[in-house]
């Protein structure tokens, strides 16, 4: 920030903050708004602090769209935290109440903070409004999928139907990665590691890895011969012997190694990518 733009700041701040008790109560808003409109987040911030803290006559509604404007300042700023602060200091009274919470659930979701993004939706009271009914409703299901939490999803019964166009293509597809998540299954790291053990890379193949089990075998078995071959050929002293066949048996033990930690690591990146696709459904809809 150069001198020149602070002491501007400074003097406009000052000024501000003596001249607002002479400002008209439905012109705080106005004005406030008008600063955010024109990309002035310092100074928008400014004077909302200063009318919560100089305007005794502002009511219950006025103090919380200026707690609004100051999120939005600060999320123009790329301040999230504070911003969030100020989002959820606006009462469950106003209008802005609905509009506030979904915003920081966005935040929540961008972050990959699911958990806090749930319980944010869950806590969401039903209007009157349908439309943000049904957005309250999706949103929450996605993030409850997300966190392993029992949802509706695919229970005719029990899940609320939806109207609006774009959100039924969405449920649609949280749907489906419900189907799709609920079908994979934690196979077993020691059946996968003693598969390998009794044939190399065997156990990969059970794992769901196919082209890593086919590597591991076509080299250890590649090794082995070489080992073999140069034992019933120069017997056991031969370096060419030991020197494959050290090879072939540290495949043949890093491929158990490896075959026992695989199930882990394929399943949950099939879960990762489940859940990525979630995420980019959840953001699309807002």
């Amino acid at each position: 920030m150069s001198l020149r733009y602070f002491s501007f700041f400074f003097l406009f701040s000052l000024r501000l903050f003596c001249q607002v008790s002479q400002i008209k109560t439905n012109d705080i808003l106005g004005f406030t708004q008008h600063l955010l409109i024109q990309s002035s987040p310092d100074m928008a911030i400014t004077f909302a602090l200063s009318s919560l803290e100089e305007r005794k006559d502002l009511s219950y509604s006025q103090k919380d769209s200026l707690y609004f404007f100051m999120a939005m300042a600060y999320d123009q700023q790329k301040k999230d935290s504070i911003s969030e602060i100020y989002f959820l200091k606006v009462s469950d009274s106003s209008s802005l109440y609905m509009r506030s919470n979904f915003l920081v659930a966005q935040k929540c979701i961008k972050r990959n903070d699911f958990k806090k993004a749930n319980g944010i939706l869950s806590n969401l009271p039903l209007t009157d409004n349908e439309n943000t009914n049904e957005f309250k409703y999706f949103l929450e299901q996605g993030t409850a999928l997300i966190i392993g939490k029992p949802t509706p999803l695919g229970n005719e019964d029990r899940k609320l139907k939806l109207t609006k166009p774009n959100l039924q293509k969405e449920m649609a597809q949280l749907e489906f990665l419900s189907r799709e998540k609920s079908k994979l299954k934690k196979k077993s790291p020691w059946i996968a590691g003693a598969l390998s053990a009794i044939v190399p890379g065997l156990g990969k193949v059970y794992a769901g890895s196919n082209a890593q089990g086919l590597a591991t075998f076509i080299r250890v078995t590649l090794l082995a011969g070489l080992a073999t071959e140069n034992y019933l050929r120069h017997g056991i002293k031969n370096p060419q012997f030991w020197f494959f066949g050290g090879l072939a048996s540290a495949y043949y033990v890093g491929g158990i190694y490896g075959s026992v930690y695989l199930p882990k690591l394929n399943y949950q990146e099939k879960i990762d990518a489940i859940h990525q696709d979630a995420k980019v459904g959840l953001l699309s809809a807002y």
